[in-house]
Formats: structure tokens, sequence, C-alpha cells
């Protein structure tokens, strides 16, 4: 009961932050953050830690969503097998339409996640845009539609969940070690930074060590000639240590 209580209260309270254009800041900024999570910044929601940017997406289907009895709805934790599963999917529910020989085969031509919608993304965009004011954006597609999710179980509208809504729900789960590496990677893969950056970087950091190796160079000679200056001077013998402002930054000594 009283699960059922803070679920109500929950659909609710999404639901209400839709109704005014500054509500879902304002309930986005009043729930705890995490930041350790780089590239994204987390917040946690009825018990579960999700990113910023899947908030709207996850209050407009509570309110706007309206599930129909032969919805096939596809749940996976993030890299835990949903492109499989889409794809799997996708290539069953249209096997007569689409015959897997067929060399014109969505899945042929485009990715998974082109052929299976998911159901909170889309809303996402068109709530940061609009402010919440639009309709089912899934109310165009033909029966029977198959759509992905990675909200929890719990953070499903209960007319999904119910029994009586006819929905169903297919689950792929994944060894927990293997999804937490699999994420790494794909995070560090695709938001590392752009070549550019990453040469100036590099370019930088060499510049730098090049600096501090052409001081030290020149600090020892001038140590050797007897000299004050790290930079450049006179030594005993009249030659002068010079450290060259060009290219490679050389450190020479010339008589």
């Amino acid at each position: 009961m009283m699960a059922d209580a803070r679920e109500d209260g929950m659909e609710a309270c999404l639901t209400t932050a839709l109704a005014s254009s500054d509500g879902m800041a304002k309930l986005i900024s009043s729930l705890p953050l995490e930041t350790r999570c780089q590239p994204f910044h987390l917040r946690q929601l009825g018990g579960f830690w999700l990113p910023e940017n899947f908030l709207p997406g996850a209050a407009a289907v509570h309110a706007r969503f309206e599930p129909r009895p032969d919805d096939i709805f596809l749940a996976s934790f993030p890299k835990s097998g949903t492109t499989w599963l889409n794809a799997l999917a996708f290539a069953t529910i249209n096997r007569a339409e689409h015959p897997p020989a067929n060399p014109g085969h969505p899945l042929r031509l485009q990715n998974p996640h082109d052929c299976v919608s998911f159901l909170e993304v889309p809303w996402a965009a068109l709530t940061e845009r609009s402010g919440g004011e639009e309709e089912d954006v899934f109310k165009v597609l033909p029966s029977p539609r198959v759509l992905a999710t990675h909200l929890p179980y719990q953070l499903l509208p209960k007319r999904i969940r119910a029994e009586s809504s006819g929905c169903r729900i297919v689950y792929v789960c994944r060894d927990p070690k293997d999804a937490l590496v699999s994420g790494w990677l794909f995070t560090k893969r695709r938001w590392r930074p752009p070549r550019r950056q990453l040469a100036t970087r590099f370019h930088r950091r060499s510049c730098w060590r090049r600096r501090s190796s052409c001081s030290a160079m020149a600090t020892a000679l001038a140590a050797r000639s007897g000299s004050t200056s790290s930079g450049s001077g006179r030594r005993a013998g009249g030659g002068r240590i010079r450290c060259s402002s060009s290219g490679m930054r050389r450190c020479s000594r010339t008589q």
C-alpha cells in the first residue's frame, strides 16, 4: 500500500511539473544530484539515478502516453543488449512484411535504434523545445507498436504495468560487471575530446616539456660556464648560451 501511494505521488508530481513552463526545471533542481558519473549529471527519481536530460521524457511518458493493448515494450539497462533485442524484436514482428532474405530489409539499411524508437527519448527533445505541450508522439504509429525503454519497471506508468492493459514487456539483462565495463568503454569512446582539442592539448604539453628541458639545459650550461643567468649570458671564454624561440625550442651554445 505504501509503495502504491508513493508511486501515485511520484506520477502526480511528474504530471504537475509538465503543467507549467518552469515546473520541470524546478522539479529537476529539487532532486538529489550526482556529478561523479561524467559526462552525465544524474538525478535521483523514485529511488533510481537517471540522466538529467531523460527526466522531461520520463515525465511526458507519465502525462501523455496512452498505451494500447498490443503494445510491446523492450526494457533494458543501458549496455545490456538493447540493440540486439531491438533488432531481434523488429525482425520477428515484421517477418511477413520484411523477409530476412530481402535485400531492402530495414535492418540492412538502418540502425536498429532507427527501427525501434525509445519511449522516453523523443519526448525529452520535444519537451525541451515546446515546454511539454506536445500530445502523444507515438499515436501515429501502426499497431502493434514496438518501443524500447531504459526506464526501470517501477518508473513506468501504472497504465502500462497493469495486467488489464494487455501490454507486454520484454526484458533483457546482463551481468552487472559486464554492463559496467561496456558502459565505461562506450562513454570513453563517444565523449572523448575532438581531435583538434586533443592535438591542442598534446601540443601544449609538448611545448611545456620542451620549455622545461630547454630551461634545465640552459641552467646547466650556465652553471658550468660560471654564469648566473639561466636564460642567456657570456661565459669566460666569450661564448654565448642561447635558447632559441623557434619551432622545437632548441638549446644551443655558440662561440
